[in-house]
Parts: C-alpha cells; sequence; structure tokens
C-alpha cells in the first residue's frame, strides 16, 4: 500500500524533476529506485539502452534473441518480489512479448516512448499524462544524448501518472542512427 509519506514525496519529486532542467533533474528522483525491486531489460545491441540500463543502480536482464528467456528473467523476478516493477529500453517486439506476459500477472504499462533516430536526429514520442506528456518529451530532448540517462534516473518518477494516450513529439541531435527503441515502465496493478 503506499504511504502518505511516500505519496508526497513522490507527487513533489516527479513534478520537479519534470519541471526542471534535465541536468537538475537527473538526481531529483533518485530515491524511486529505493522504494521499489526493479527488474531492467535492455536491448544488448544498442549503445543508448545500454546507456540506460549502466545508469540503474540494480542487476539488469539484457534482451536475448531467444524469446524464452524473457519467460524465464520475468518469471523468477515474479515470483521473488511480486511487487517489483519492470522497465527497459528495448525493440518494440520486446517490449510487446513483456507486456503482454506481465498483463497476465496483474501488470500495467504506467509509461512508454518511442526513440527513433533517423538522419543523426532523435524523436521523441510519449505517451503518459496528457499534462506531463509534453515535459516529458521537452526534457528529453534537451537532454541531447544523455537523454537514456535522463530517462533512467527519472523513469520510476513516471509510474505515478496514469497513462493517457497523449502524446507529445521532440527532436534532438544524435550521433546514432537509424534506431528504433520503445522505454517503459511495468507495474502490478495494485502499485502507485
Amino acid at each position: 500500500m503506499l504511504t502518505r509519506r511516500t505519496f508526497i514525496k513522490s507527487s513533489l519529486a516527479t513534478n520537479l524533476a519534470i519541471a526542471a532542467q534535465p541536468g537538475l533533474a537527473l538526481g531529483l528522483s533518485q530515491y524511486a529506485q529505493e522504494d521499489h525491486s526493479l527488474l531492467i531489460f535492455s536491448d544488448e545491441t544498442s549503445a543508448q539502452a545500454q546507456q540506460f540500463a549502466g545508469q540503474l543502480n540494480t542487476p539488469h536482464s539484457n534482451i536475448e534473441k531467444d524469446v524464452g528467456l524473457h519467460f524465464d528473467t520475468f518469471n523468477r523476478f515474479h515470483r521473488e518480489q511480486p511487487t517489483g516493477w519492470i522497465t527497459g529500453l528495448t525493440r518494440d517486439s520486446d517490449f510487446f512479448i513483456l507486456e503482454q506476459m506481465a498483463a497476465t500477472k496483474g501488470y500495467r504499462t504506467v509509461f512508454s516512448a518511442i526513440h527513433e533516430t533517423n538522419n543523426n536526429t532523435v524523436t521523441h514520442q510519449v505517451s503518459s499524462s496528457v499534462d506531463k506528456a509534453h515535459l516529458i518529451a521537452d526534457s528529453l530532448a534537451q537532454s541531447l544524448e544523455n537523454w537514456p540517462s535522463w530517462l533512467a534516473n527519472n523513469i520510476t518518477s513516471l509510474a505515478h501518472h496514469e497513462l493517457a494516450t497523449a502524446q507529445a513529439n521532440s527532436q534532438a541531435g544524435s550521433s546514432t542512427n537509424n534506431e528504433y527503441l520503445v522505454s517503459w515502465l511495468l507495474i502490478p496493478s495494485t502499485s502507485a
């Protein structure tokens, strides 16, 4: 159950992290990682996904091509940490599989974003609460090459916003080219 203290702390940190400049926002929601066990999936072929996973201080699971490993990793985590959260920066096909699998265990998606890189420009398309989607997309764009780090440091604070159909796009320069990744956060339906 969410305590009043945790609710106030998370709401304040979330609003500050989203409204602040990316450099400041990086440290504002660090506490959230301590409140929940977190399983991280990352695409092993993407430097940006590895930057995202490396920023989090918990063991993470690299996505392998064998879908069976998704099931084993998820089921082991769910058995050991039934109230734990699951996040990732993966290919959209991996997210689809993990989201469907998690839904059978009572998880729901509370944040997702598409990060598409073409011609050295990254576009962030954020699906979040109506009032926060544009702020999140702008913060990701302002973070430039460090957007995976900004996302890692703020991903758990985004859980306190109900997912809506609002989408916001932003663009920034990137040294990576032709990559399509999805960031996401799944939490048990009884959380947040």
